[in-house]
């Protein structure tokens, strides 16, 4: 028969969470998945000082304004849920403690940043921060810069960083630099590994775009000539010249994007700036598309 205090010790440890925190769920509206209810994720996690699970804020990163579709706000959310789970096993709290604050150095902090953010971006923001990021860290490697702690890292240094950027880029660039880092900055600072963002203190650099040149129509005339000779190539031009498509939306194209059968042939791309946007297809390029024939499926687009 157990003893009173091994009785206890069961009773305790049934009541002590094995991990400080509960996995993240999502709330989609109710089981017909309302639209008109706001979507979010949420989580618990076990507060320092009062030791008991705590349910924290919502995160709702915009999805009940971006997405109208239940199929892709569910999608998204998905993706904001794995990412937050994946970072509360890699050791994330959102009670960052005093130890942790002084032992941080501001390479760590902002590889912490970093992963905090990406659970926050679309697919294809994420390079964009990650190419960033690692062209900060190696330049605070170089000068030594990254062992200071994240909460003494002076703006100075940031402010050389991105003058050294005007030198071998262009204003563009440096302003470029400076949305990602300033973000990274936000995410420390709303953590208090910091205590002020300088980043936004740093003034954007004026930049001329360059002007396109134009073509003599001769010059016209033989390029649409040779690209002619190659079917893929002159659809993948004709999405860029006639629906204005970036070419990294091109080669993101599906099949299943392209309703050329409807009575108005169109089709949906993720664009830039809006989750979904749908663009009518000009009979120029109807026979075109449904003239070729692929020997690989469409949803591997237009990349070999």
């Amino acid at each position: 028969m157990l003893s009173l205090l091994e009785i206890l010790k069961t009773e305790y440890s049934a009541e002590m969470p094995k991990v400080p925190y509960k996995l993240p769920k999502i709330n989609h509206g109710g089981e017909d998945y309302d639209l008109s209810k706001r979507w979010y994720v949420y989580y618990s996690y076990v507060d320092p000082k009062t030791r008991k699970m705590e349910r924290q804020p919502p995160i709702y990163m915009n999805v009940n304004r971006d997405y109208s579709m239940a199929k892709e706000r569910l999608a998204r959310l998905k993706s904001i849920k794995n990412n937050l789970a994946e970072l509360l096993k890699k050791g994330y709290s959102p009670y960052p403690d005093t130890e942790t604050k002084e032992s941080s150095t501001i390479k760590s902090a902002l590889e912490w940043a970093y992963e905090m953010k990406i659970a926050t971006l679309s697919e294809t923001s994420v390079p964009d921060y990650r190419s960033k990021k690692n062209q900060f860290i190696k330049y605070l490697e170089k000068h030594g810069f990254d062992i200071l702690p994240s909460d003494q890292f002076p703006k100075k240094y940031l402010q050389d960083y991105l003058n050294e950027i005007i030198l071998k880029n262009s204003g563009k660039t440096h302003n470029n630099h400076k949305v990602v880092l300033s973000s990274l900055f936000d995410v420390l600072k709303k953590n208090e590994l910091i205590s002020n963002n300088f980043v936004t203190d740093i003034d954007n650099q004026s930049h001329k775009p360059e002007k396109n040149k134009s073509y003599l129509n001769k010059q016209l005339d033989e390029l649409f000539e040779e690209i002619s000779k190659d079917k893929k190539l002159l659809l993948f031009i004709q999405f860029v010249s006639y629906n204005f498509l970036r070419p990294i939306e091109v080669t993101r194209l599906k099949y299943e994007d392209l309703k050329i059968n409807e009575p108005v042939p169109y089709l949906e791309v993720k664009t830039k700036n809006k989750p979904l946007k749908t663009k009518i297809i000009p009979n120029v390029m109807l026979l075109l598309l449904k003239e070729i024939q692929f020997g690989i499926p469409w949803r591997s687009g237009f990349q070999n």
